[in-house]
């Protein structure tokens, strides 16, 4: 709507300079010109045009003369705007009861350059009038069988040359269709000067149909994507365009959903819905309005793994005669131990919206990811696979806890996180370790506790970082969700650090082994001096 009634104020200006700095000679040499829509979506359309604004000019005099006030409303949509507390700036009436003349006001020029949004929402606000009844605008033009495409209108359904002036166009939808909705447009038919042969020639009044089709934007922590371990709550929003459904229309109904998926190889969803915790916040151009109320403004059903939302004709209502034209939608879920490596877990949403024509949809889906570790316990020489060792792993001065994906009394080396679980893992038969459900960080350490039998354990922890820079499930070291480390374990016994309890203790048995032995020489020494003697 950004250049609606635009050329509005360059119709003044140019009227004002027919008035003050009159050519010698220059005359507008017709007062009648063509209104051409463009972008109409569907067959068998519906058009109406309505002259809303007229120019007081009489070509025929001479000179030609343009009369004050310049631009004049309608009766019937002066007389609206003048009542309507947003809009009573944009008149000013004049004269008495029975030959008011409603004047468009410098308020209105100004605001159809500066302020689109005000004059796109004032011209929605005339249609629903219109619909509803409380004002009443009388079409120039009708057509009810509008192909696909263009329109060019040059006469009115009289017959008559469309003449200058303003004009509103109103859209609706084919019988066997109903896709598209079509916002009001305007179009203006203005004298240009014509420098080259010192003349006014009138220029086509250009609108395009301004069609959309409602839909759904999903985010998940403000993303198309996310990454979160097992156990943690991710949040969701919805952005939900609100159809605008022709007024006679009797079926006007809107179904909200969102759906968590089942995983391949899973029998429940990776994520589970927080119930009784979502929030419907309507909005008119882009700003909040006071949430809805469940029950009332809208109905919904919730299970473990998912809502749909419903509002009825009465509520989409409420909706439509308070100028509503998205819904905000926030809820939670949570990543469970069904959460899958990546692949993600998707979650789709869907919006069906329903008229006399028929149901419509729009959908859009994101993803949760979770990562994992593959660990593969070997010789550090032979590279054999060793059964067995025991690990814990950090996240920062975190311990991370873990229970069993497969069963058996090692667990088969198959674990996932779960903050009820062990903080002890241990590596399967076949040397292998697995772990699920975790998040990405660089503040991960892997500690042995418990080496194979017959080799030394780990001294230090392995410092282990999880990166996937594309988000999209794989990380940056790996093909896939899981982060491949090899641990390698040496034959041999503990050695004891250096400077340690163990150094400590041969230095004390040393010493006292070295005196007791200077004991003894100096004992047989003196013992034999005695015999000596």
């Amino acid at each position: 709507m950004k250049n609606i009634l635009r050329n509005s104020i360059l119709l003044f200006l140019l009227v004002l300079a027919v008035v003050l700095v009159p050519k010698t000679f220059a005359v507008i040499t017709t007062t009648t010109g063509t209104i051409e829509i463009s972008g109409i979506k569907e067959d068998a359309s519906k058009v109406n045009i309505y002259k809303i604004i007229n120019v007081n000019f009489d070509a025929t005099s001479t000179p030609q003369q343009a009369k004050e006030p310049f631009f004049t409303w309608d009766a019937n949509l002066g007389e609206w705007l003048l009542n309507n507390t947003s809009y009573s700036k944009y008149v000013k009436r004049t004269g008495e009861s029975g030959s008011y003349v409603y004047e468009v006001t410098d308020e209105y020029n100004k605001d159809t350059l500066n302020n689109s949004k005000a004059i796109a929402k004032l011209y929605e606000d005339v249609e629903k009038a219109m619909g509803n009844g409380s004002l009443s605008l009388t079409a120039i033009y009708t057509n009810n069988n509008v192909g696909k495409g263009s329109l060019s209108v040059s006469k009115d359904k009289d017959n008559k040359a469309i003449g200058m002036g303003s004009y509103l166009i109103l859209i609706k939808h084919g019988e066997e269709s109903g896709e598209y909705t079509y916002r009001p447009s305007i179009s203006n038919i203005i004298p240009v000067y014509d420098d080259a042969n010192n003349t006014y020639n009138m220029t086509d009044g250009k609108a395009v149909a301004k069609s959309t089709t409602p839909q759904i934007d999903k985010k998940v922590n403000n993303s198309n994507a996310a990454t979160a371990a097992i156990g943690t709550d991710v949040k969701f929003t919805l952005n939900v365009d609100v159809p605008r459904f022709p007024e006679d229309n009797i079926n006007k109904s809107i179904t909200i959903s969102d759906t968590f998926k089942v995983a391949a190889g899973k029998t429940t969803p990776g994520l589970t819905f927080k119930k009784n915790d979502i929030t419907v916040v309507p909005r008119i151009n882009g700003t909040d309005q006071t949430a809805l109320e469940r029950d009332t403004d809208f109905n919904i059903t919730e299970t473990d793994y998912g809502f749909v939302i419903t509002i009825s004709n009465n509520q989409y209502k409420d909706l439509y005669d308070n100028n509503i034209d998205e819904l905000f939608i926030t809820y939670h879920g949570t990543v469970n131990e069904n959460a899958v490596v990546t692949d993600g877990n998707i979650n789709d949403a869907k919006l069906e919206y329903t008229n006399d024509q028929g149901t419509y949809s729009d959908s859009d889906s994101v993803k949760v990811y979770t990562y994992g570790l593959n660990i593969y316990k070997k010789d550090g020489k032979t590279k054999r696979l060793l059964p067995n060792a025991i690990f814990n792993l950090k996240k920062g001065n975190t311990v991370l806890k873990f229970t069993c994906i497969a069963g058996g009394t090692t667990c088969n080396g198959h674990y996932r996180l779960d903050s009820n679980g062990s903080a002890d893992v241990q590596v399967d038969a076949d040397g292998t370790l697995v772990i699920e459900g975790l998040d990405l960080g660089n503040d991960y350490s892997l500690i042995e506790t418990v080496a194979p039998d017959g080799y030394m354990k780990l001294q230090s922890p392995l410092p282990i970082t999880l990166a996937d820079s594309n988000n999209d499930g794989k990380l940056n070291s790996d093909t896939d969700g899981f982060f491949e480390i090899t641990v390698d374990n040496y034959e041999g016994f503990e050695l004891p650090v250096t400077g340690g309890i163990g150094t400590l203790l041969f230095s004390v048995l040393g010493i006292l082994f070295m005196g007791a032995s200077l004991y003894l020489v100096k004992s047989i020494f003196k013992g034999k001096k005695v015999e000596n003697n």
